[in-house]
């Protein structure tokens, strides 16, 4: 056994810490992006309860970890009712996906604005809501969390190694105690992993030479790309050449220290050459001695919302150029009792007909009304009468 194994029987224990390893930096990798996310990401079971949620999600309403790990949507949601809460998941579920805008409770009773978009996603074999919440009050920073679970995973796989390393006759026993450890880990890069990927706003991460890292599904359909196509381009390459010099400078500063994060509304180039409009908001993921890692990118496709924006302005301008085309009669018109005709500004009479068609857009035609063709042809009045005594 000995010499199948190796030299006192260390080998599968040195392959079992690699591989310990690998997944341990892929769920780091995964938690790092999920944790430090500008915006509040939670996973919602549909019966309401929340189950797994970032730093920002919590601590943007004065909760800790723990007090929010105990809430439901309806302890945050004070205008909706139980029941209205209850349809208004039924209808997402139905939907697949929702964008709106909420205000939340937060733990001192103070009211903030949220906008929300939720996906209904698969989350370990389960039916669950992926909800991504901006908070439009005020941001917060969201990267303290990450360095006291950092320091806590680190613990941990000191422990572990320590532990397997004590005793060779314990193999069996911390072999086994290792595939669970595996098996968390794994469940747990899976589960950032879906995410990261299936989340429902574009990610991206990008190099402080501004090389693009990684990009999830709703990234490269925004741009019509796929994802081996984007990993190692520029940001300039698939930014609009106007917003270049802006996005860069930005990203400078933020990798540079100068600003924790920013938010910008920015073109980007599709694969096609047309012009995509999206909201980006940045942050910097950093180790704990301030080195950056990578910038963090949450993109969301605004190109709706712009065309309504355009459209408004035109159909305002029409309206600008139809009002100022309109003319109105109004006040009190000098009017003379036997003949009718009506005075003008300067003083002159002039018949009604003549003065509303100069001051309004109305024109006239001329007939002949039933009491004068009697009055001044009775023959001519018979025959009217003859001819329409149905009508009359």
């Amino acid at each position: 056994m000995n010499k199948k194994n190796g030299q006192n029987g260390h080998k599968p224990v040195e392959e079992g810490r690699l591989d310990s390893r690998k997944f341990l930096e892929a769920e780091l990798r995964f938690r790092a992006i999920f944790e430090q996310s500008p915006y509040g990401i939670v996973i919602i079971d549909t019966g309401g309860k929340i189950i797994e949620f970032n730093k920002t999600a919590h601590s943007d309403l004065g909760y800790s970890r723990e007090e929010f790990a105990e809430l439901h949507v309806s302890d945050i949601d004070p205008f909706q009712s139980p029941e209205e809460i209850k349809n208004s998941m039924k209808e997402v579920l139905r939907k697949g996906e929702a964008a709106f805008e909420v205000r939340h409770r937060s733990k001192d009773g103070t009211m903030r604005d949220v906008h929300v978009i939720t996906r209904v996603v698969n989350f370990c074999g389960r039916r669950v809501f992926q909800a991504i919440w901006h908070d439009i009050t005020e941001r917060k920073q969201t990267d303290e969390i990450l360095s006291r679970y950092r320091e806590h995973l680190e613990d941990l796989v000191r422990a572990r190694t320590a532990e397997l390393a004590a005793v060779n006759e314990r193999l069996q026993k911390d072999m086994a105690r290792r595939k669970r450890v595996e098996d968390k880990l794994r469940e747990s890069e899976d589960r950032f992993r879906r995410i990261f990927e299936d989340g429902p706003l574009g990610i991206v991460t990008f190099s402080p030479n501004f090389r693009i890292l990684n990009t999830n599904t709703a990234m490269y359909e925004m741009l019509g790309y796929t994802g081996q196509e984007l990993s190692g381009c520029s940001l300039e390459d698939v930014t609009y050449s106007e917003d270049r010099e802006k996005t860069i400078e930005l990203s400078r500063r933020l990798l540079g220290g100068d600003i924790p994060l920013f938010q910008l509304e920015k073109r980007c180039i599709k694969k096609n050459g047309d012009i995509l409009w999206t909201s980006m908001t940045t942050t910097a993921l950093r180790n704990q001695d301030g080195e950056v890692l990578y910038g963090l990118c949450m993109i969301e496709d605004i190109s709706n919302r712009k065309l309504a924006e355009q459209e408004r302005e035109r159909l305002i301008q029409e309206l600008q150029v139809a009002m100022a085309s309109i003319k109105t009669l109004k006040g009190l018109l000098p009017t003379c009792a036997w003949c009718r005709k009506v005075r003008d500004d300067d003083g002159y009479w002039k018949k009604v007909e003549t003065y509303i068609e100069e001051h309004s857009n109305a024109s006239f035609t001329h007939g002949i009304c039933p009491e004068c063709l009697q009055k001044n042809d009775p023959e001519a009045y018979k025959e009217y009468v003859e001819k329409n005594k149905e009508w009359i």
